[in-house]
């Protein structure tokens, strides 16, 4: 810690030592928001199922989503080869 002054003020003092305190955090609101239902929020109406399926994991971690994220990109693909193999080639 440098100090620049030979007869520093009280807060020039106060501002050196400041790193070796712990920081003074604000108090926390009484109501916490949950994130995803914020997400569900902002999403409005447009929020599809697999919105909820992705967020419904999102609650339980990232192992979830993980799980949820394969399962939903298995089904659409397995729905798009059903498709395709339901077409007429001419």
């Amino acid at each position: 810690m440098v100090i620049e002054s030979e007869l520093p003020e009280p807060s020039d003092i106060r501002n050196a030592i400041a790193v070796l305190f712990p920081l003074r955090l604000p108090p926390t609101a009484q109501e916490v928001v949950d994130p995803l239902d914020e997400v569900v929020a902002d999403l409005g109406h447009s929020v599809s199922d697999g919105h909820r399926l992705l967020i419904d994991a999102a609650r339980t971690g990232p192992e979830a989503v993980q799980q949820a994220l394969r399962r939903y990109l298995d089904d659409a693909l397995q729905d798009g080869t059903e498709q395709d193999e339901g077409e007429e080639t001419p």
